[in-house]
């Protein structure tokens, strides 16, 4: 990663720990990326189908809706998502 992409990809972070949701975004900012924080799969499936990421940084044990259910719930209807 150490050109920026000239158009930037869309990342969505999901993870209950906000400082570590602030060190990840502020990173993948650093490397050009657009950055979309969830503090859970609720609200990451949510962001999925209102802001289109282009690829998915998700902690699986989260409250409400762990990763593995997420990345489940993603699945069902096909989506390839990385």
């Amino acid at each position: 990663m150490s050109s920026s992409p000239s158009k930037p990809s869309k990342v969505l972070v999901v993870d209950d720990d906000h400082v570590l949701v602030r060190i990840v975004s502020a990173r993948l900012r650093d490397e050009g990326y657009e950055v979309i924080a969830a503090e859970n799969g609720v609200i990451g499936l949510h962001r999925v189908h209102t802001d289109q990421p282009d690829i998915i940084v998700l902690d699986v044990m989260m409250p409400e809706m762990d990763g593995w259910d997420m990345l489940r719930r993603l699945r069902e209807p096909g989506s390839t998502i990385p």
